[in-house]
C-alpha cells in the first residue's frame, strides 16, 4: 500500500523513460562492440603477459561494461536507469512471495518519495519507530541512475540476518532526482526531507536511526550529515555505513585510479564527466561545500561533531576509489574519529552488489529460513557492520 497523500504527487525521475531510439541503438550499435572489446582486451593483455592479475573472462566483463558506460551515445543512460527499477523478480520468489505484506511499500508524499524495503523481517511486520534500527538507504549510480530496488535482496537478507540475531530492522529508502536532469543541491534537499520524514511523520528516534550509501549514495550521506548542524537536526546516532564512498568529485587522479585502471568497473573519466552535470552553471561545481570530503570541512564544522560514533566504510582493493577511501580514514582518524574500514580483497567498486548478483537466483529460490552456506557474502558483510554493538 502507497503512503501518500491524495492530490497526484510526481515522483522524482518519473517522466525519464528510454526511448524506442535508445533501445535501437543498444540493439544496433552494442553487438558490433563486443568483438572489438574482445580484441582490446586481448591485446592488453597479451603486451603484458606476465602482469595480467585478473582472469580474461573477468577482464573482458569489467572492460565492456566500462566501455559502455563511457560512451551513452552507445548504451544511453535512460537504459542504464531502467535496468535497477524492478522488484518484480523478489515478489514472485519462493522465498518471498508469501512474506511480501511488508517490503517494498512505497511513499510518495509532497516533499518525500521512497520505498520502506522492510519494515521489520520479511513476513512479520513491525512499525519503524518500534524497531531496533532504522536504516535510511541513499542508493548509488553517480548520481545519474540507480534506484532503491537495485539492491532489494540485499537489504531483505540483512533484515533476516537482524532478526535471526533477535534484532529488528526496518529500511527506508530514498527516491533522489537524477543529474543532469535536477542539479545539485536538490538531491541534498531531498534527503534532507526524508531524514525530516523519519524523525517528524514516522516519529523515529536519531539514537535508532542509520545511513547508509553505497558511491554516490555514500557522499550524498556525508552530505546530509554535515548539513544537519546547520538546520538544528540531530544526527543518526546509530552509525552511517559507506559502501565505495564516492568523496572527491573532482576526481582526482590518486595512485589507485592508475593501478586498478582495468581491474574496477569504474572508468574515471566517465564519473568525472557525471560530476560536472551536477552542477550548473559550471562555477558551481567549484564552489561547491560538499565537492570533496578529503579537504578541510568549511564553516567551522569538525567531523567528530557531525558523524556519529560508528563509522564504517567499506572498499574492493581492485577500484579506483581506494586510494581517496583510505586517506579520508586517514582524515578521520586524525581527528580522533574511531573508524572500520574493511578492503575486500580482489574487490570491485560496492563489491556486495556485484559479488552477490550471482547468489540473488539462489537466494530468492530458497525457501525462507534456508540458504546453502557461503552465499551472500556482501550481505553478511553489511548486516555485521550494521549490526555490530546491538543490544550489547
Amino acid at each position: 500500500m502507497t503512503e501518500s497523500v491524495p492530490t497526484h504527487v510526481e515522483a522524482p525521475n518519473d517522466g525519464l523513460k528510454p526511448l524506442i531510439t535508445d533501445w535501437l541503438r543498444l540493439v544496433v550499435l552494442v553487438p558490433p562492440c563486443i568483438p572489438i572489446i574482445f580484441l582490446q582486451v586481448l591485446l592488453r593483455r597479451t603486451r603484458n603477459f606476465n602482469k595480467n592479475e585478473i582472469p580474461f573472462l573477468l577482464d573482458l566483463g569489467l572492460s565492456t561494461f566500462r566501455i559502455l558506460f563511457s560512451h551513452p551515445q552507445i548504451f544511453p543512460l535512460s537504459l542504464m536507469r531502467s535496468f535497477s527499477s524492478d522488484p518484480s523478480k523478489v515478489f514472485a520468489s519462493p522465498r518471498f512471495r508469501n512474506r511480501s505484506s511488508n517490503i517494498y511499500q512505497p511513499v510518495l508524499l509532497p516533499k518525500v518519495a521512497g520505498y520502506w524495503l522492510c519494515k521489520g523481517p520479511p513476513g512479520s511486520p513491525i512499525e519503524p519507530s518500534e524497531c531496533d534500527i532504522v536504516l535510511y538507504y541513499l542508493h548509488g549510480g553517480a548520481y545519474s541512475e540507480g534506484h532503491p530496488a537495485r539492491f532489494l535482496p540485499l537489504f531483505l537478507r540483512v533484515a533476516e540476518i537482524a532478526a535471526e540475531r533477535g534484532i529488528t530492522l526496518s529500511c527506508f529508502a530514498l527516491r533522489y532526482s537524477y543529474a543532469p536532469e535536477k542539479k545539485y543541491p536538490t538531491q541534498l534537499n531531498q534527503a534532507v526531507e526524508g531524514y525530516k520524514y523519519l524523525l517528524h511523520e514516522r516519529r523515529i528516534s536519531p539514537e535508532k536511526i542509520g545511513v547508509i550509501g553505497d558511491s554516490a549514495g555514500a557522499h550524498l550521506a556525508l552530505c546530509l550529515l554535515t548539513s544537519l548542524p546547520g538546520l538544528g537536526l540531530s544526527k543518526p546516532e546509530r552509525g552511517i555505513f559507506l559502501m565505495s564512498p564516492w568523496l572527491d568529485l573532482r576526481c582526482t587522479i590518486r595512485p589507485s585510479v592508475v593501478r586498478n585502471k582495468y581491474k574496477d568497473t569504474v572508468p574515471r573519466d566517465a564519473l568525472f564527466r557525471l560530476a560536472q552535470g551536477l552542477f550548473s552553471p559550471p562555477e558551481a561545481f567549484e564552489i561547491c561545500p560538499h565537492l570533496d570530503f578529503t579537504a578541510p570541512l568549511i564553516g567551522g564544522l569538525k567531523w567528530k561533531d557531525v558523524l556519529p560514533e560508528r563509522v564504517w566504510m567499506s572498499a574492493g582493493e581492485n577500484e579506483v576509489l581506494l586510494d581517496e577511501i583510505v586517506e579520508f580514514r586517514g582524515i578521520l582518524e586524525k581527528v580522533g574519529v574511531d573508524v572500520d574500514l574493511e578492503i575486500k580483497e580482489g574487490g570491485v567498486h560496492v563489491w556486495q552488489g556485484i559479488e552477490d548478483i550471482g547468489d540473488a537466483g539462489t537466494y530468492l529460490k530458497a525457501e525462507a529460513g534456508t540458504l546453502p552456506e557461503g552465499l551472500l557474502k556482501g550481505c553478511r558483510s553489511v548486516a555485521d557492520a550494521v549490526l555490530k554493538g546491538v543490544h550489547e
